[in-house]
């Protein structure tokens, strides 16, 4: 769908056979039943975005985060591209309710139309992108009511390391919680 090149190595492909079609990993997820949806449709049908019954363990842990709602909340995917993940990405964010969503592997660009297509209702977005190599990226949504700030003074100490750093308050108006996210690790 998107023409590009891929090597079959790369791609994990064991095997190679001729005249098969075949879509790239980036590409196959707008070609799935629900690519055709708008993101609302999605973070709006109840129906998907609630586990079933018969999930007891995602129903336990949806339990706990809800009465847990005073202590912070913290998630980190590797969203691997993040406009070809976005949908599903949006059903997590619905499922489970988080304060802070820690992102690696990103792959977005500053460009306003891509970053326009990841926001998410509810959460403010901080991105850190590589402009000029494919790949990496780092980011995070913060739920709006968090009184966040970026410490650009700690990611300008290491500006060759992809990494971006949040400082949120903690359990008591004293406290500061820093939080670090790099394309490998969360700190």
């Amino acid at each position: 769908m998107c023409f590009g090149m891929n090597h079959a190595k790369c791609a994990g492909l064991t095997h190679v056979i001729h005249g098969l079609d075949w879509t790239c990993g980036g590409c196959v997820l707008s070609i799935l039943p629900f690519s055709a949806c708008s993101s609302e449709e999605i973070v709006e049908d109840h129906e998907l975005a609630n586990p079933s019954e018969d999930d007891e363990t995602t129903q336990n842990i949806i339990r706990i985060l809800r009465e847990k709602s005073k202590d912070l909340r913290l998630m980190h995917l590797n969203t691997q591209c993040m406009t070809s993940t976005f949908k599903e990405f949006l059903l997590t964010v619905k499922q489970y309710p988080m304060d802070i969503i820690t992102l690696s592997e990103t792959w977005l660009k500053d460009n306003p139309a891509p970053l326009e297509y990841v926001s998410v209702p509810g959460y403010s977005a901080v991105f850190r992108n590589r402009e000029l190599i494919k790949g990496g990226g780092v980011g995070a949504y913060i739920h709006e009511p968090i009184n966040f700030k970026r410490r650009i003074d700690i990611e300008k100490r290491s500006p060759d390391l992809e990494h971006l750093w949040l400082e949120v308050p903690g359990r008591n108006r004293h406290s500061k919680v820093l939080i670090g996210i790099t394309d490998l690790h969360v700190f």
